[in-house]
């Protein structure tokens, strides 16, 4: 066990280099960068590297698919050694991507080519964040549009319970 946060972050950002046989700069962005970015409570910013991250995937693995995205999504996460769980049911649906992190849950729905107001009407409708209600943690929303054209991620709108 680590006794903080802090001391895990630094443990890891030291160790990771050696083992990824990669520069510690490169590294960080990919994996420190967006744990620390959530355990901040940063969304914007995490979603700001997931859009960098999904922009570096090669052409031609195109798959313009929400289940292609949705898969990258959960694999960076799960990387990150973060609990992320994929089409979380509750009673009349299912969320696509569930983030519980110590003070925050992330409750997230994406759209291929749609709008993040649709995916975050589909949240509420579908009361994907209910279940979280009572958790002593803040509940955030995220709607979110994967744009074809661009094929990584494109406008999201955060909801804060």
């Amino acid at each position: 066990g680590y006794p903080n946060e802090e001391v895990k972050i630094g443990f890891i950002e030291t160790l990771i280099p050696s083992y990824l046989n990669q520069p510690t700069r490169e590294s960080n962005f990919y994996v420190v960068s967006f744990v620390r970015d959530l355990m901040k409570g940063d969304i914007e910013q995490c979603l700001l590297r997931t859009r960098s991250f999904f922009s570096s995937i090669p052409y031609d693995l195109e798959n313009n698919q929400e289940k292609h995205y949705q898969t990258i999504f959960y694999l960076l996460f799960r990387l990150m050694g973060q609990y992320v769980d994929v089409e979380v049911k509750n009673a009349i649906g299912r969320a696509d991507v569930v983030i519980k992190m110590p003070d925050a849950i992330y409750v997230l729905e994406f759209k291929v080519d749609g709008t993040p107001e649709e995916a975050l009407a589909q949240i509420n409708s579908k009361q994907y964040a209910i279940p979280y209600e009572i958790d002593h943690r803040k509940v955030v929303k995220v709607g979110a549009n994967f744009d074809s054209a661009t094929r990584t991620l494109g406008e999201w709108e955060i909801e804060y319970s």
